[in-house]
């Protein structure tokens, strides 16, 4: 609850800010922050599905990264010189640049 000219008004969302702007400085004035606030949860709403992509991706990196871990640690525990282990030991210096 605010109060406005003297009176008690219940605001719980965009829609009842619009109304009370609406009513005490005019129909056209909320239109526009209407519109204002349109646009922003547009953009919002594209932020939100850019971050979603983003940790999408941190996971898959993150998994990536635990699988190189299991291959170091197989490679530690099995060095013994073979052909199969030095190129074992290459393709993971590739992958880890």
């Amino acid at each position: 609850m605010i109060i406005i000219n003297g009176n008690w008004e219940q605001v719980n969302d965009l829609s009842d800010v619009l109304r009370i702007v609406s009513e005490n400085i005019g129909d056209e004035f909320g239109q526009k922050i209407k519109k204002i606030f349109e646009n922003n949860e547009c953009k919002i709403e594209e932020l939100e599905m850019d971050i979603s992509k983003l940790r999408l991706k941190e996971d898959r990196l993150k998994d990536l990264i635990r699988q190189l871990d299991i291959l170091e640690d197989y490679i530690d525990e099995n060095a013994d010189g073979t052909d199969y282990m030095r190129g074992m030991e290459k393709a993971y210096d590739m992958i880890e640049r």
